[in-house]
């Protein structure tokens, strides 16, 4: 058995080796509704790199594969009246983590908890 002194730093490096892409997300931009209402897209990125989120009526369900360097792709399923399809989305990790670009569906900003 190793001694705890070499144990330790072993722990703490496994322990803090979380996807910078997991945690929750929100839009940058606000998207009308309908009847005068608007929202922003809210999604959470768990540390199975699955997730889920949602906008006006509009939840959406995903999976994360990391495609390498800061991009990855997020294969979503949408439910509801969405105005997006279907499909497999590229989004890069910027500015240290705190920002997502995802081209057609927008940018979206690392919420703190």
């Amino acid at each position: 058995m190793a001694p705890r002194y070499l144990l330790l730093p072993l722990m703490l490096t496994t322990a803090a080796c979380s996807d910078p892409i997991e945690g929750r997300w929100r839009g940058e931009a606000e998207v009308p509704c309908g009847q005068g209402l608007s929202d922003r897209v809210d999604f959470e990125v768990t540390s199975d790199l699955d997730g889920s989120g949602g906008l006006c009526s509009c939840t959406f369900s995903f999976t994360v594969d990391p495609r390498g360097g800061d991009t990855y792709r997020f294969d979503i399923d949408f439910d509801g009246p969405c105005l997006a399809d279907d499909g497999k989305y590229d989004c890069d990790l910027k500015r240290d983590g705190e920002k997502l670009d995802c081209n057609t569906l927008g940018e979206f900003d690392y919420v703190e908890e």
